[in-house]
């Protein structure tokens, strides 16, 4: 088993875990869990689905874009759900740029065969905005789901650096290769861990009733 496996496979069955334990706690947690719950469960669909095209030797490589759309989308209602103001913000934005990647790929299917750098970088950096500012507004008092947020921040823009050059691995040598998506697993692995921290610190014992609204 190569570094890369271990730290794959380590950061599945962390996913699994705390898909388990966010499905049993978000009910008695704030509505904003609801949707990070979503996430945790997207993502493990789409890994699965993408484990086994890949024994199956066959191209996964489109679910990348179900992953930042998805992401995109569970992560900026999360956010939407925990500012006070600026909620309509959030949620036109969400909306306008999800109809806009499904619009690119409507009219230039070909997209989807590879990736989408534009569909990327632009879902991914306001996450990163959307982390920033709630730590900005929080700076003064304890910040809610501060590991989460930590997560959200730091494996984003990892990801978002390594994920930008996915068009160029075939120019970039096999072991350069290896060391960037294993740099990416164990990072995804740190950000479950925090993931989990969150829960075991804060959400094990919460007993705040949801609020829809």
């Amino acid at each position: 088993m190569t570094l890369q496996d271990f730290f794959s496979y380590s950061s599945n069955v962390l996913l699994l875990l705390n898909v388990i334990l966010y499905f049993k706690g978000f009910l008695k947690n704030k509505k904003a869990l609801i949707f990070f719950w979503a996430y945790l469960l997207i993502m493990l669909i789409i890994e699965i689905i993408s484990i086994r095209l890949y024994l199956k030797r066959e191209p996964n490589l489109f679910l990348s874009h179900y992953y930042f759309i998805a992401q995109f989308i569970c992560l900026s209602f999360f956010y939407l759900n925990l500012f006070l103001k600026k909620r309509n913000s959030i949620k036109y934005i969400t909306i306008f740029i999800a109809f806009s990647l499904l619009l690119r790929y409507i009219i230039w299917p070909s997209l989807f065969d590879k990736f989408n750098l534009f569909e990327i970088v632009l879902t991914s950096l306001i996450l990163i905005i959307y982390s920033l500012f709630y730590l900005f507004i929080n700076l003064k008092k304890d910040i809610e789901y501060s590991y989460i947020n930590i997560g959200v921040l730091v494996y984003i823009l990892s990801s978002m650096l390594i994920f930008c050059s996915g068009n160029l691995m075939s120019e970039l040598s096999y072991d350069v290769n290896r060391y960037l998506w294993t740099v990416n697993s164990m990072l995804s692995v740190i950000f479950q861990l925090l993931i989990f921290y969150e829960w075991y610190k804060n959400l094990r014992f919460s007993k705040e009733v949801l609020k829809i609204e």
